[in-house]
């Protein structure tokens, strides 16, 4: 008997729906990192946008936010199976990305820096509190 094309089947999208799945959970994923591995270079920005930097400190964070990237790429490559894992691996190194930034700042700085970076978590718990409540917990266009 002839079974036919088994892209034909009635149930042929059952055999495609887990890889498209996939495919689309790695690209949101990529993205979301993408996205987080740029904001190291925003914090920069809203640095300088606040308070004025040296010289020497605007070289630095450059220097922190290029280490922060690469462990940022890394990390999606070790952990591309393991989503939650790589949510809280990133959150610590965020954490500590930000904690290497404000040991920069001289005294004058560290207000407002902590301001900065208490509106950024605020900011970033309000986008994570819409996608868990989008139900799809992916990040929106």
């Amino acid at each position: 008997m002839h079974q036919g094309h088994p892209m034909r089947h009635n149930n042929a999208h059952f055999h495609f729906a887990p890889a498209l799945s996939i495919a689309v959970a790695c690209f949101f994923m990529v993205t979301s990192y993408a996205v987080q591995a740029q904001r190291g270079q925003d914090l920069l920005t809203q640095i300088k946008e606040r308070m004025p930097l040296t010289d020497a400190q605007e070289d630095s964070i450059q220097k922190l936010t290029a280490e922060y990237r690469d462990e940022l790429r890394k990390y999606r490559e070790t952990f591309q199976d393991d989503r939650e894992a790589m949510r809280i691996v990133v959150r610590e190194r965020t954490d500590t990305y930000y904690k290497d930034v404000g040991a920069l700042m001289n005294e004058n700085q560290k207000s407002e820096y902590e301001k900065l970076i208490a509106e950024i978590k605020e900011r970033t718990r309000e986008r994570l509190q819409r996608r868990s409540q989008d139900g799809r917990g992916l990040p929106r266009p």
